[in-house]
């Protein structure tokens, strides 16, 4: 099975003060932790990224956001268009503020993949951004991207259903503010403690 993958970095950070994707992390960035983390489980991967942000130096494909209005749902049909292109069954996405991701993530949402069925990753929340969408559904999300919706009603428009993923209790901490990036920083720290 060909998955793509893709990190949508398109968001704005106005909690943060900048581009929460360019945000100093663990001694690099943000979107660049999340990256080590998610690349290695997909065939390839590409960058989502608005079209009013600035230029990034990296030789990863960049897409860039049609219509940014429609906030994630924009980057997700591009970078779907990406992937069919690319001969690709589905497309892996995960936001650029979750640096803890299981790094089994799409082996545990692919173990329940249907071709037409979009799955995404639950614990005692639903994660609609951690997803697989089968790219046979690209001119589907299309049309219900015409009227206003949200990552849920794209999902209902796939039958998509939520995977309980097993990965530790802090795996989806999404990145907000300062107090989030506080305690993210601590959980880095242990976790290098541990892998050493």
């Amino acid at each position: 099975m060909h998955i793509a993958g893709a990190v949508i970095a398109g968001g704005k950070a106005s909690r943060l003060g900048g581009e929460k994707a360019f945000l100093a992390f663990a001694g690099s960035t943000l979107l660049e932790v999340v990256i080590r983390r998610f690349a290695p489980q997909v065939n390839e991967l590409a960058l989502n990224l608005r079209a009013d942000m600035p230029a990034l130096s990296t030789e990863l494909p960049v897409i860039r956001d049609d219509d940014h209005d429609i906030g994630p749902i924009a980057g997700i049909i591009a970078c779907l268009s990406w992937a069919a292109r690319r001969s690709a069954s589905f497309l892996a996405t995960v936001p650029c503020d979750t640096p803890f991701l299981p790094r089994d993530l799409v082996a545990q949402l692919a173990s329940a993949a249907k071709p037409d069925q979009s799955v995404y990753a639950c614990d005692e929340r639903n994660h609609y951004l951690c997803a697989l969408w089968p790219t046979s559904a690209l001119e589907q999300l299309r049309e219900r991207a015409q009227t206003p919706c949200r990552l849920s009603d794209i999902h209902s428009a796939l039958n998509g259903r939520g995977i309980a993923v097993h990965a530790p209790p802090y795996a989806f901490l999404n990145i907000n503010n300062r107090e989030d990036l506080r305690v993210a920083e601590a959980i880095f720290k242990q976790e290098s403690v541990r892998d050493a």
